[in-house]
């Protein structure tokens, strides 16, 4: 590994410890979501159970951002299914 490889890991070790819950949250919400048939309900819900673990403090303002926007991804490709059957 060169010199400039092994920088560029040591600089972005702390990065990736402080972001890694964030991605591993939204990797498993993405995964859930693309395994299962969820309907509109199921993604409410998950919604309203995401907005209680923030307000809890059991996840952090950037794990809510991450994990929303999946979920309103996967809602909005739902409706863009259900416009164009």
């Amino acid at each position: 590994m060169s010199e400039e490889a092994k920088n560029l890991k040591r600089m972005l070790g702390p990065l990736r410890l402080f972001l890694g819950p964030v991605v591993d949250i939204a990797d498993h919400i993405r995964a859930q979501v693309e395994s299962e048939t969820v309907s509109e309900e199921e993604i409410m819900r998950r919604l309203r159970e995401l907005g209680q673990q923030l307000d809890d403090g059991e996840i952090s303002e950037e794990q809510y951002d991450e994990a929303e926007a999946v979920l309103l991804e996967h809602l909005d490709r739902l409706e863009a299914e259900r416009e164009s059957e």
